[in-house]
C-alpha cells in the first residue's frame, strides 16, 4: 500500500509523522510526507518522499509564532492562518496524492484539506492526532488554553460537563464557514464539527502518544472515554 501523510506545525508535529512513515516504508509500505518546504531535508533525510504544501508554516517566522503562541487567541489564529489558505493546500494535496500514487492518506489536524480531497476523490482516509485533548472527554477535564478554568467544571458530571463542552463546539464553528464555503464549491455537502468530530476519520483514528502521557498538564481525556 502507498501511504502519503499529511501534516503542519513545529517538529513537535513532524518528529512522530517522520517515526510513523519510516516504520511504515520498514513494512513495505511506500511512504510520503507532505507538509511545509521548510522541512524539506529533514523529511528527506529520513530517506522519505515529500511534496511541498501551502501554506509554508516556518518555526522562524517570529510574528506567527508570537501570535500562535498567545494563551488565549492562539488556537483561532492557527485556524484562521490555516484556513486563508485551504484552496492552496487542497491542490498541493491532490498533486501529492497523485504524484505518490497515493492509495491511504493519514491526516493530522490541521490537515483541514485532506479529509475534503479523500471524500471528492474516493480515497482511503485515516487521521492522527498528537494529544488526548483531541478527543474532549466528558468524562475528564480536559484544559483548553482559551478558556483554563473551564476543566473545574467537570465536577458537575459528565453530562452537564459534555453539555458545556458541545457549547463550546458549537462557538467554534463561527470559524468553520470557510471549510464549508469551499466543501460547496466542490459540490460537497457541508459539515457540522470540521475542528471536533469531522476532523476523525470514521475509520481509524490514530492516537500517537505513549499511554504514560494520558494524564498530562495540558489534556487529562483518555480516548476510551472521548464523547
Amino acid at each position: 500500500m502507498r501511504i502519503l501523510l499529511a501534516t503542519f506545525g513545529s517538529l513537535g508535529d513532524l518528529h512522530p509523522v517522520i517515526a510513523l512513515a519510516r516504520e511504515l516504508r520498514r513494512r513495505g509500505h511506500p511512504t510520503g510526507i507532505v507538509t511545509s518546504e521548510y522541512h524539506r531535508a529533514r523529511i528527506a533525510g529520513a530517506g522519505l518522499d515529500f511534496y511541498p504544501a501551502a501554506p509554508d508554516l516556518r518555526p522562524d517566522d517570529r510574528a506567527l509564532i508570537q501570535a500562535t503562541m498567545d494563551e488565549r487567541r492562539g488556537p483561532e489564529e492557527v485556524a484562521r492562518f490555516m484556513l486563508r489558505e485551504l484552496p492552496r493546500t487542497y491542490a498541493d494535496y491532490e498533486r501529492a496524492v497523485r504524484a505518490h500514487a497515493a492509495d491511504l492518506l493519514i491526516t493530522s489536524d490541521l490537515a483541514y484539506a485532506g479529509p475534503i480531497l479523500a471524500e471528492r476523490i474516493g480515497l482511503r482516509w485515516a487521521s492522527q492526532v498528537l494529544s488526548p485533548l483531541s478527543f474532549l472527554s466528558a468524562y475528564e477535564e480536559s484544559v483548553l488554553p482559551p478558556v483554563p478554568w473551564l476543566w473545574r467544571l467537570h465536577v458537575l458530571g459528565p453530562r452537564i460537563y459534555g453539555a458545556i463542552l458541545g457549547l463550546g463546539k458549537v462557538a467554534a464553528r463561527r470559524l468553520a464557514a470557510p471549510v464549508n464555503e469551499f466543501r460547496r464549491s466542490l459540490g460537497l455537502p457541508a459539515v457540522r464539527d470540521p475542528f471536533f468530530n469531522d476532523k476523525h476519520s470514521p475509520d481509524l483514528v490514530l492516537a500517537i502518544w505513549s499511554t504514560s502521557d494520558s494524564r498530562c498538564c495540558t489534556s487529562k481525556a483518555r480516548p476510551e472515554s472521548a464523547c
